[in-house]
């Protein structure tokens, strides 16, 4: 719930007009990298595996899948 709101502020304040929206757009992105980076971390420590890797493979599925998605027509 937190990661989603964290990843939402940015967009939210592009909405009052205290951030472009371009921009506010692009933080929402960085954070919900940073985000997914670090619960990959997290997952891979408890995994018992080498946790930069597991990072790194949270961020990239989720980069992945918001690539996909707006290729799908989320972009629209």
């Amino acid at each position: 719930m937190l990661g989603a709101l964290a990843a939402a502020t940015p967009i939210l304040l592009s909405e009052v007009g205290m951030l472009d929206f371009t921009l506010g757009f692009q933080l929402s992105v960085a954070i919900s990298l940073f985000i997914l980076f670090f619960l990959g971390v997290y997952l891979g420590k408890h995994a018992g595996s080498r946790p930069i890797m597991y990072g790194i493979a949270t961020a990239g599925a989720g980069a992945l899948t918001a690539i996909i998605a707006y290729i799908l027509g989320g972009g629209q």
